[in-house]
């Protein structure tokens, strides 16, 4: 017998929780596993070369650096922009500062900027981690409602049903 007060989760709630756990696995996972692939492909052809800070634009919760590089394939030189947001640190540079390029040879519109040795992929690690691990416990929590649903149908008599 259920003590007083208690009531069961109704079924249509939990598929419903198990729907959105669901849901939201595959959106943190998917997220996180794409962006890997994609830094990962990106590092596997990208070539290294120095730049120098061109122009720096400060606005009220904003720092962007661009910074100039030559093609190292064709020779033309190419602006590449970074912001704050993604690159912790970048407000330290001065205009005529020299730092490291990685750029992709085949689309050099597509650039990181080195800080300290670090590239975007191993700064924002806590992120993509994070979105990793999310999507771990929503694939868990969906694994454990759909489990506990199925042991409740399995173990209930015919009556019941």
């Amino acid at each position: 017998m259920a003590p007083t007060g208690y009531r069961p989760m109704s079924r249509r709630f939990s598929v419903g929780i198990f729907l959105l756990c669901t849901l939201l696995a595959f959106f943190f996972l998917g997220s996180s596993s794409f962006a890997v692939y994609n830094e990962l492909d990106f590092y596997s052809r990208c070539l290294k070369t120095e730049g120098v800070v061109r122009l720096k634009e400060i606005t009220e919760d904003t720092v962007t650096v661009y910074v100039q590089f030559i093609d190292e394939k064709t020779g033309k030189q190419i602006m590449g922009s970074y912001g704050h947001q993604s690159y912790p640190g970048i407000s330290r540079y001065k205009i005529g500062d020299k730092v490291e390029i990685l750029y992709d040879p085949h689309n050099p519109t597509r650039s990181e900027i080195l800080i300290d040795g670090a590239n975007f992929f191993e700064a924002n690690k806590l992120m993509l981690g994070t979105f990793f691990v999310t999507g771990a416990l929503c694939t868990f929590i969906a694994l454990m409602i759909a489990r506990s649903k199925f042991t409740v149908f399995t173990h209930m008599s015919v009556c019941e049903r």
